[in-house]
Protein backbone atom coordinates (compact mmCIF):
# COMPACT_ATOMS: atom_id res chain seq x y z
CA UNK A 1 0.00 0.00 0.00
CA UNK A 2 0.66 3.64 0.52
CA UNK A 3 3.36 4.64 2.47
CA UNK A 4 2.81 7.57 5.22
CA UNK A 5 6.03 8.92 7.09
CA UNK A 6 5.81 8.75 10.75
CA UNK A 7 9.07 9.85 12.42
CA UNK A 8 9.99 7.34 15.18
CA UNK A 9 10.85 8.96 18.40
CA UNK A 10 9.64 12.26 16.93
CA UNK A 11 8.44 15.36 18.79
CA UNK A 12 5.05 14.16 20.99
CA UNK A 13 1.74 14.49 19.49
CA UNK A 14 0.52 17.91 20.48
CA UNK A 15 -2.89 17.29 23.06
CA UNK A 16 -5.60 19.81 23.48
CA UNK A 17 -4.21 22.01 26.20
CA UNK A 18 -1.10 22.39 23.08
CA UNK A 19 -4.37 23.71 20.96
CA UNK A 20 -4.40 19.89 18.64
CA UNK A 21 -3.38 19.43 16.06
CA UNK A 22 -1.39 21.50 13.67
CA UNK A 23 -4.32 21.79 11.41
CA UNK A 24 -6.63 22.87 13.93
CA UNK A 25 -4.64 25.28 16.20
CA UNK A 26 -6.23 28.93 16.38
CA UNK A 27 -3.68 30.78 14.49
CA UNK A 28 -2.44 34.33 16.12
CA UNK A 29 -3.49 37.42 14.30
CA UNK A 30 -1.44 39.97 13.43
CA UNK A 31 -2.00 41.56 16.16
CA UNK A 32 -1.43 39.22 18.27
CA UNK A 33 -4.57 37.98 19.16
CA UNK A 34 -6.28 33.71 18.68
CA UNK A 35 -8.67 33.68 16.15
CA UNK A 36 -11.86 35.01 17.50
CA UNK A 37 -10.42 36.71 20.38
CA UNK A 38 -10.00 40.49 20.40
CA UNK A 39 -6.84 41.76 19.64
CA UNK A 40 -4.39 42.83 22.40
CA UNK A 41 -5.34 46.43 23.10
CA UNK A 42 -6.51 47.63 19.84
CA UNK A 43 -8.01 51.25 19.47
CA UNK A 44 -11.50 50.92 19.84
CA UNK A 45 -12.12 51.79 16.03
CA UNK A 46 -10.59 49.03 15.08
CA UNK A 47 -11.30 46.08 18.16
CA UNK A 48 -14.65 45.03 15.97
CA UNK A 49 -12.55 44.37 12.61
CA UNK A 50 -9.45 42.32 14.34
CA UNK A 51 -12.49 39.89 15.70
CA UNK A 52 -14.51 39.91 12.45
CA UNK A 53 -10.78 39.42 10.60
CA UNK A 54 -9.91 36.80 12.74
CA UNK A 55 -13.19 34.81 12.35
CA UNK A 56 -12.79 35.10 9.03
CA UNK A 57 -9.52 33.60 8.69
CA UNK A 58 -10.90 30.79 10.98
CA UNK A 59 -13.66 30.03 8.44
CA UNK A 60 -11.37 29.62 5.72
CA UNK A 61 -9.00 27.61 7.60
CA UNK A 62 -11.64 25.16 8.32
CA UNK A 63 -12.52 25.06 4.92
CA UNK A 64 -9.64 24.32 3.64
CA UNK A 65 -9.23 21.58 6.62
CA UNK A 66 -12.30 20.26 5.54
CA UNK A 67 -11.82 19.82 1.44
CA UNK A 68 -7.93 18.37 2.64
CA UNK A 69 -9.50 15.91 5.23
CA UNK A 70 -11.60 13.10 2.05
CA UNK A 71 -7.99 11.95 1.07
CA UNK A 72 -6.49 12.62 4.29
CA UNK A 73 -5.54 8.79 5.32
CA UNK A 74 -7.32 9.00 9.49
CA UNK A 75 -8.60 5.90 10.04
CA UNK A 76 -7.09 2.64 11.96
CA UNK A 77 -8.76 -0.56 10.12
CA UNK A 78 -11.06 -1.47 13.30
CA UNK A 79 -12.49 2.43 13.20
CA UNK A 80 -12.78 2.41 9.76
CA UNK A 81 -14.88 -1.05 9.86
CA UNK A 82 -17.27 0.17 11.56
CA UNK A 83 -17.52 3.23 9.71
CA UNK A 84 -17.97 1.21 6.57
CA UNK A 85 -20.41 -1.30 8.66
CA UNK A 86 -18.47 -4.55 7.87
CA UNK A 87 -15.15 -6.28 9.64
CA UNK A 88 -11.25 -5.49 8.97
CA UNK A 89 -11.35 -9.01 7.65
CA UNK A 90 -13.27 -7.21 4.70
CA UNK A 91 -11.17 -4.71 4.19
CA UNK A 92 -8.31 -6.82 4.36
CA UNK A 93 -9.74 -9.15 1.45
CA UNK A 94 -10.27 -6.12 -0.73
CA UNK A 95 -6.80 -5.04 -0.03
CA UNK A 96 -5.65 -8.37 -1.46
CA UNK A 97 -7.77 -7.94 -4.46
CA UNK A 98 -6.27 -5.04 -4.88
CA UNK A 99 -9.88 -2.97 -4.83
CA UNK A 100 -8.60 -1.17 -1.93
CA UNK A 101 -5.27 0.43 -1.36
CA UNK A 102 -4.76 2.12 2.20
CA UNK A 103 -2.11 4.20 3.31
CA UNK A 104 0.52 2.39 5.55
CA UNK A 105 2.35 3.91 8.27
CA UNK A 106 6.29 3.09 9.02
CA UNK A 107 5.10 0.81 11.70
CA UNK A 108 2.78 -1.33 8.60
CA UNK A 109 -0.20 0.18 10.40
CA UNK A 110 -3.12 0.16 7.79
CA UNK A 111 -5.07 3.93 7.59
CA UNK A 112 -8.12 4.58 5.31
CA UNK A 113 -9.55 7.92 4.36
CA UNK A 114 -13.03 9.22 4.08
CA UNK A 115 -12.54 8.64 0.28
CA UNK A 116 -11.53 4.89 0.87
CA UNK A 117 -14.49 4.46 3.09
CA UNK A 118 -16.52 5.66 0.26
CA UNK A 119 -14.85 3.36 -2.09
CA UNK A 120 -15.59 0.20 0.09
CA UNK A 121 -19.21 1.43 0.36
CA UNK A 122 -19.15 1.07 -3.30
CA UNK A 123 -18.08 -2.28 -3.25
CA UNK A 124 -20.46 -3.37 -0.44
CA UNK A 125 -23.20 -1.93 -2.12
CA UNK A 126 -22.03 -3.79 -5.82
CA UNK A 127 -21.69 -7.14 -4.01
CA UNK A 128 -24.21 -7.27 -1.52
CA UNK A 129 -26.97 -5.70 -3.61
CA UNK A 130 -25.76 -5.89 -7.03
CA UNK A 131 -24.31 -9.66 -6.81
CA UNK A 132 -21.02 -8.60 -8.60
CA UNK A 133 -18.11 -10.62 -7.61
CA UNK A 134 -15.25 -9.11 -6.52
CA UNK A 135 -13.10 -9.69 -10.11
CA UNK A 136 -16.41 -7.32 -11.37
CA UNK A 137 -16.32 -4.92 -8.84
CA UNK A 138 -12.09 -4.46 -9.85
CA UNK A 139 -13.01 -3.86 -13.51
CA UNK A 140 -16.08 -1.44 -12.87
CA UNK A 141 -13.77 0.42 -9.95
CA UNK A 142 -10.92 0.93 -12.26
CA UNK A 143 -13.12 1.90 -15.64
CA UNK A 144 -14.85 4.62 -12.89
CA UNK A 145 -11.31 5.19 -12.23
CA UNK A 146 -10.23 6.00 -15.88
CA UNK A 147 -13.72 8.15 -16.63
CA UNK A 148 -12.86 10.26 -13.68
CA UNK A 149 -9.15 10.78 -15.14
CA UNK A 150 -10.94 11.32 -18.29
CA UNK A 151 -13.25 14.28 -16.81
CA UNK A 152 -9.88 15.39 -15.54
CA UNK A 153 -8.02 15.61 -18.50
CA UNK A 154 -11.17 17.03 -20.63
CA UNK A 155 -11.63 19.82 -17.65
CA UNK A 156 -7.92 20.70 -18.18
CA UNK A 157 -7.85 20.49 -21.77
CA UNK A 158 -11.02 22.88 -21.76
CA UNK A 159 -9.47 25.14 -19.34
CA UNK A 160 -6.14 25.27 -22.18
CA UNK A 161 -8.72 26.18 -24.55
CA UNK A 162 -10.36 28.78 -23.30
CA UNK A 163 -7.29 30.62 -21.77
CA UNK A 164 -5.53 30.52 -25.26
CA UNK A 165 -9.25 31.59 -27.32
CA UNK A 166 -8.88 34.41 -24.57
CA UNK A 167 -5.43 35.41 -25.53
CA UNK A 168 -6.12 35.19 -28.46
CA UNK A 169 -9.47 37.63 -28.67
CA UNK A 170 -6.74 40.13 -26.73
CA UNK A 171 -4.36 40.06 -29.56
CA UNK A 172 -6.50 40.76 -32.20
CA UNK A 173 -8.45 43.28 -30.39
CA UNK A 174 -5.37 44.95 -28.48
CA UNK A 175 -2.53 44.01 -30.42
CA UNK A 176 -0.18 41.18 -29.32
CA UNK A 177 0.71 40.79 -25.53
CA UNK A 178 4.35 39.90 -25.94
CA UNK A 179 5.94 43.19 -27.65
CA UNK A 180 9.12 43.26 -28.85
CA UNK A 181 11.38 46.17 -28.18
CA UNK A 182 11.12 48.38 -30.88
CA UNK A 183 14.77 49.45 -32.07
CA UNK A 184 14.89 53.08 -32.02
CA UNK A 185 18.08 54.99 -33.11
CA UNK A 186 19.36 57.58 -30.97
CA UNK A 187 19.65 60.65 -32.54
CA UNK A 188 23.46 62.75 -31.88
CA UNK A 189 21.81 65.99 -31.22
CA UNK A 190 18.38 67.30 -31.32
CA UNK A 191 17.79 70.49 -33.80
CA UNK A 192 15.03 72.77 -33.22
Amino acid sequence: GRQLSVAHGGPPKPSLRDGGPPGLRPVPHRAGALAGQPCANPPARTRSHCIKRSLDNGIDRLLDISVASARRPVYVISIAAGLAGCHPRTLRIYEEEGLLDPVRTDTNIRLYSDEDLERVRAIRYLTQTRGVNLAGVKLLLQLRDAADLMDEIATELAREDAEAEAQQTIEVTHGPTTRRPRLRQRQKGVEL
